[in-house]
């Protein structure tokens, strides 16, 4: 029985992230930082939002990541001089000697996923993967401007979806700063709070 595409695909991005996170660590690097000092290092003068869009990062990954790299000095910040809104990101010194340790680690991992293939079958498996990220897009898209299972919108539905993505936004917030479990149910708890409120008010007509 063959396996299913998103399967291979799992399986595929584990084996690389396992490859990836022991080539970091020799570097005391987590996996981001390794392949983020890689991304400025390959695209010298790029903006905090163009790096965000290379490597499919969201912008507050991409401020922490900043934040963790420049407290170590190896990245620094400084305003665009034909933009003062954009912020442009370069190496240190430091940090140009270590990205320049990175480069044959990264192109390493980078090989491994397409080794013994042609140009032709790279080609392809990228274009394949594309339509896959593509084809989850949309149907995430779809499914999260559906009107759910009742078949229709009841005016407490807006509210009880508001209330479940801020209930994920602060697992997720919490989470990402090394919160416990404790914290988390604190958060969610006073999240709930204010779901509960937001439904009342919506069966009184406030």
């Amino acid at each position: 029985m063959e396996e299913h595409v998103g399967l291979l695909i799992a399986i595929a991005r584990r084996r690389l992230e396992k490859l990836a996170v022991a080539r970091a660590a020799q570097h005391q690097l987590s996996m981001p930082q390794f392949w983020f000092l890689v991304a400025v290092a390959e695209h010298p003068g790029a903006s905090q939002a163009e790096l965000c869009a290379w490597l499919h990062h969201d912008a507050p990954t991409v401020s922490r990541l900043v934040t963790a790299l420049s407290g170590q000095g190896l990245v620094r910040t400084e305003a665009d001089p034909r933009d003062r809104r954009r912020t442009l990101l370069a190496l240190t010194a430091d940090g140009a000697q270590l990205a320049a340790g990175l480069a044959p680690s990264a192109r390493e991992i980078r090989d491994a996923a397409t080794e013994g293939m042609s140009a032709p079958d790279v080609d392809r498996l990228r274009r394949g993967l594309r339509r896959v990220i593509a084809n989850v897009e949309d149907r995430l898209a779809r499914e999260a401007g559906s009107p759910g299972s009742t078949g229709g919108l009841t005016t407490a539905a807006p509210a009880r979806r508001a209330g479940a993505r801020e209930r994920r936004g602060a697992l997720r917030f919490v989470a990402a700063r090394g919160g416990g479990a404790a914290a988390r149910q604190t958060e969610v708890r006073r999240r709930n709070g204010h779901a509960a409120i937001a439904r009342r008010g919506e069966r009184t007509g406030r």
